[in-house]
C-alpha cells in the first residue's frame, strides 16, 4: 500500500535528524478506501505516545498525495532477528514480548479528545511488526488495520484482517475482537521466537484455520529442552482458545513476564538486547552506519541519487522545509537454507526503514479466499463457517451431528454438494444444501421463531 523512504531534516545551528517518510503508492492513491486507511493509520498512531510504539509526528498533503513523517527505527524487525539468530534465549524473548505488551497496552487504553476509550485493537501483531533497534529498544509498528471506535473507514464485520498465521480464533470466526486478540497474537510470537518454529501456519488456508480454532497448542517444552515451566504457563495462557482464559490485558501479560524474569535470577534489559543485536548484526550494522555517516554529500552520493525517486524528493522538499529525501540502495542478504529456522520467511536488510505493510498480504489473501481458482489449483478441502441469528443452534452436516453452538467452523469436501440441517428450540428448522466452491465458505442463516 505504501513506500517508506529515509529522510534527513536540517535546521538551525547544525541541527539534523533522520526520520522516515511514508507515502501511498501512486496507483493506489486514487482509491478513497486506501487513502482513508492511510489517514486512519496516521491519525491513530500520532495520538499514541509511548516508548514501545513507533511514533508518527506529521501528516502532510502535497500535489494530490498524502504522506506521513515517522520515527526512523535503526534496527531490525523481530522476524529478521529470529531468522539470523534462530530461537532466542528465553530471557531475551520474554523481554522483547513484555516491552511489546507495554506498548500495546498503551494503545488499548488510549482515549480520544473527549475522554472516550478508542477501543484500539492492533489485529496484526507479528514478528514483522515488532521492531528491535540496535540500541535494544522494542517498538510495535504498523497500525494500518487497527480496529478503533472512531475510524474514518470501518471494516466489515466478519472480514479477515491480519496475517493468517497470527490470527486469534475469534478473528477466524469473524467475531468481534478486543484487546485479548492482541494478547493471543503475542502468545504466538513468544511461542515462535523461543522455539524457532511456526506455530499455526500450514500448507493450506483450511489447515491453518483448523489448527487455530481447534485449541490444541503443542507445549514449547516438547520442542525446547529445559524450557522454563513458568514461561510455558505464560505462553499457554496467552494462547487459550477462550478469551476469558487469557490475560485480561496486555499489561497483565507483561507483568507475568516481568515476574518470570525476576524469579529467573537474571533480569534482562535493553543493554542485553543491545548486546545481542550488535553481535548478531555486526556486519549489517556497520554497513548501515557507514552510509548514514557518509550521507548524500559524500562518496555514496551517486548511489543515493540513483535510489531516490526524483518526484519523491520534490514532493517532500516542497512540503517540508529543509528536508532531503535520501533512500540508499537496499542490500539483499541470502542466508543458507540449512541455517534458517523452520518455516521462517526470508527478509530484506537495507537502510530503508523496515516498517511492515500487511495490505499486500491481505489483498493476496482476499483473491485466494473469495475468488474461485482453476481446477488445477482448486482445494480438496474447504473450511465452512456457519453462523445463525440467533446463535447457539445445533448443526448437522451430511447426516452427522457436528455442533451444538453456532457460529462454528467445520471441514467439508470442496466441490461436493453437502446436506445441512440447523435446529434450535423454539425456531423452525432449516434444511438445505450447499456446494463449497472455495477453500473458505461463509453461510449465514436467520432462524424464524415458531
Amino acid at each position: 500500500m505504501a513506500t517508506v523512504h529515509l529522510a534527513r531534516a536540517y535546521g538551525a545551528a547544525g541541527f539534523e535528524r533522520w526520520f522516515a517518510v511514508k507515502r501511498i503508492h501512486p496507483h493506489l492513491a486514487k482509491h478513497a478506501s486506501v487513502v482513508a486507511m492511510f489517514l486512519d493509520e496516521a491519525r491513530i498512531a500520532a495520538s499514541l505516545d509511548h516508548p514501545n510504539l513507533a511514533q508518527v509526528f506529521d501528516l502532510g498533503h502535497d500535489r494530490g498525495e498524502y504522506f506521513m513523517g515517522m520515527e526512523y527505527l535503526h534496527g531490525e524487525h523481530l522476524g529478521g532477528v529470529v531468522e539470523r539468530q534462530g530461537a532466542l534465549p528465553l530471557g531475551i524473548a520474554a523481554r522483547i514480548v513484555a516491552d511489546a505488551a507495554y506498548g500495546l497496552h498503551h494503545a488499548h487504553e488510549a482515549l480520544d479528545a473527549h475522554g472516550r476509550l478508542l477501543s484500539l485493537v492492533h489485529r496484526d501483531v507479528s514478528p514483522q511488526n515488532i521492531f528491535v533497534t540496535y540500541d535494544g529498544q522494542v517498538k510495535v509498528t504498523d497500525f494500518g488495520i487497527v480496529k478503533a471506535s472512531h475510524r474514518l473507514r470501518q471494516t466489515d464485520t466478519g472480514g479477515l484482517k491480519g496475517k493468517i498465521g497470527y490470527m486469534s480464533p475469534e478473528q477466524m470466526l469473524g467475531e468481534e475482537v478486543d484487546r485479548r486478540t492482541d494478547v493471543f497474537a503475542l502468545g504466538i510470537v513468544l511461542w515462535e521466537i523461543t522455539t524457532g518454529r511456526r506455530l499455526f501456519r500450514c500448507d493450506t488456508f483450511a489447515e491453518t484455520v483448523l489448527r487455530i480454532t481447534c485449541g490444541h497448542v503443542e507445549p514449547p517444552s516438547s520442542i525446547v529442552h529445559a524450557y522454563s515451566p513458568a514461561l510455558e504457563d505464560i505462553v499457554l495462557r496467552a494462547l487459550s482458545t477462550s478469551r476469558s482464559d487469557r490475560f485480561a490485558t496486555a499489561a497483565d501479560m507483561a507483568c507475568a513476564l516481568e515476574e518470570y524474569l525476576g524469579a529467573s535470577g537474571a533480569p534482562v534489559g535493553s543493554r542485553d538486547l543491545r548486546s545481542l543485536m550488535h553481535r548478531v548484526f555486526a556486519d549489517p550494522l556497520a554497513h548501515k552506519e557507514a552510509i548514514l555517516r557518509a550521507g548524500p554529500d559524500a562518496g555514496h552520493a551517486a548511489a543515493w541519487r540513483e535510489a531516490t525517486a526524483p518526484d519523491v524528493a520534490e514532493l517532500v522538499t516542497s512540503a517540508l522545509d529543509g528536508v532531503t529525501v535520501v533512500t540508499p540502495p537496499a542490500t539483499m542478504h541470502a542466508w543458507p537454507a540449512a541455517a534458517r529456522p523452520h518455516g521462517w520467511a526470508g527478509r530484506r536488510v537495507g537502510l530503508a526503514i523496515a516498517v511492515a505493510v500487511a495490505v499486500g498480504l491481505l489483498a493476496a489473501l482476499a483473491l485466494r479466499v473469495f475468488f474461485p481458482r482453476s481446477d488445477a489449483t482448486r482445494p480438496t478441502t474447504a473450511i465452512v463457517r456457519i453462523a445463525t441469528d440467533p446463535p447457539i443452534a445445533r448443526v448437522t452436516l451430511d447426516g452427522a451431528h457436528r455442533a451444538t453452538r453456532t457460529p462454528i467452523l467445520i471441514r467439508a469436501a470442496a466441490g461436493a454438494r453437502h446436506r445441512l440441517r440447523i435446529e434450535r428450540d423454539g425456531f423452525y428448522p432449516i434444511a438445505t444444501t450447499f456446494v463449497a466452491r472455495a477453500d473458505r465458505v461463509e453461510l449465514n442463516y436467520a432462524l424464524r421463531r415458531r
